[in-house]
C-alpha cells in the first residue's frame, strides 16, 4: 500500500496580520477621579471603627454613601457621554453632602437630622450667593422686605370686586 493520502486536503495558507492601531477610549471617570474615590473609601473605612457609626439614625446616610461610592467605581470602564457625565456629576454632588453629614455626625457628635439640615442650609446659601453676586440688598430702603399679615391681600380693608 502506498502512503499517499486518498483525499487531497488543501493546506492553510498563512495570512499576514495587519497591525491595528489602538483607538483611544475616553472613559466617564478619569484615573485621577478614581484614585480620589478610592482614597475616600479608605478614609470611610477608618471612620467605621468609630462607635458613633452604629447610630440607627445614621444608617440610611451611610447606606446611600456607600452605594454611591461603589456605583462611582463601577463607572470606571463606561465610555464617556455628556448625559452620563452629567448624571455622574449630580451623583458626586449628592455624595459630597452625604460625606459632610457622616463626618459631622461621627467626628463632631452632631445629631444626624440637624447635620442634614445644616448641610441643606449651607447648600442653599452657597447657591444663592452664586446667583446674587451682583445684587446687594440695600437695607437703607424705606420699603420693608417682609410682608406682614396686616398688609396681605386677604386682609385688605377695601372690598374686592364681585365676579
Amino acid at each position: 500500500m502506498s502512503s499517499q493520502p486518498v483525499f487531497k486536503v488543501p493546506r492553510p495558507v498563512p495570512v499576514k496580520k495587519v497591525p491595528v492601531k489602538p483607538v483611544p477610549v475616553r472613559y466617564l471617570i478619569s484615573a485621577e477621579e478614581l484614585k480620589n474615590m478610592n482614597g475616600k473609601i479608605r478614609s470611610l473605612k477608618k471612620l467605621f471603627k468609630h462607635p458613633r457609626r452604629t447610630l440607627p439614625e445614621l444608617q440610611p446616610y451611610l447606606t446611600f454613601l456607600l452605594t454611591g461610592q461603589h456605583s462611582f467605581i463601577n463607572l470606571a470602564k463606561v465610555r464617556y457621554s455628556e448625559a452620563g457625565r452629567e448624571r455622574m456629576r449630580s451623583g458626586t454632588d449628592a455624595m459630597k453632602h452625604l460625606e459632610d453629614i457622616v463626618i459631622r455626625v461621627i467626628l463632631q457628635g452632631e445629631d444626624p437630622a440637624r447635620a442634614h439640615l445644616r448641610v441643606i442650609n449651607e447648600m442653599y446659601l452657597n447657591n444663592s450667593d452664586e446667583d446674587d453676586e451682583d445684587d446687594e440688598d440695600d437695607t437703607d430702603d424705606a420699603t420693608p422686605d417682609i410682608q406682614t399679615s396686616s398688609e396681605s391681600p386677604g386682609n385688605s380693608s377695601q372690598p374686592t370686586p364681585k365676579q
